[in-house]
């Protein structure tokens, strides 16, 4: 330990003080810290509201697109059309179990309800109450959305990679997005705090 020995040079000190510095660079927060120009009330609501509006424009947008043709997708829903036919589950087979011909039509209005007016409300950011319950049933939703509709783990990979790699992207992508969407629902929409 040649810092500690009594010949240490002034040149071995400067090396003591590169050390401790980047040690506290590395293990202190407010060294780490921009400076304080760059943390500005305003440019961090407009980096929340930027996120926020990526967050909640996926799910308005998806809700419109499916309130511009709902019978079709009520169909998608009752008779479990997915996006790679190759798998061998078009057609008839039931995606969504608790989907019947006589629930097909609430079902689908809820969902159309819950993407416009919840992304609405995560894009808004107020009220907070509003905004973290919106995220949490997003959330929810993407999850059920994931697992439903991108169950990519039914492909055999041997002669269906491509569409099994496709569906796990799908998959993934739900994934992300429920876990911006907890995020959201558990710190908050704003930098309140």
């Amino acid at each position: 330990m040649f810092f500690l020995s009594a010949a240490a040079t002034s040149r071995d000190w400067h090396g003591i003080w590169a050390f401790k510095a980047l040690v506290r660079l590395l293990f202190d927060y407010k060294a780490r810290r921009p400076p304080k120009h760059v943390l500005q009330e305003n440019n961090v609501g407009i980096i929340l509201f930027l996120a926020r509006l990526m967050l909640g424009l996926t799910f308005v947008a998806s809700g419109i697109f499916k309130a511009l043709d709902i019978p079709a997708f009520q169909n998608q829903m009752f008779n479990g059309i997915v996006a790679a036919p190759d798998a061998g589950i078009v057609g008839s087979s039931k995606i969504l179990p608790f989907v019947t011909a006589d629930n097909a039509m609430y079902v689908a209005f809820a969902v159309i309800a819950l993407e416009i007016l919840g992304g609405l409300l995560v894009i808004v950011g107020r009220p907070d109450i509003l905004s973290r319950l919106s995220g949490l049933a997003l959330a929810v939703f993407s999850l059920a959305a994931a697992y439903f509709y991108h169950a990519f783990w039914i492909y055999d990979m041997a002669t269906q990679a491509q569409s099994a790699e496709l569906q796990m992207i799908f998959f993934m992508k739900n994934v992300s997005i429920a876990g911006g969407m907890l995020l959201l629902a558990f710190r908050g929409p704003n930098d309140d705090e």
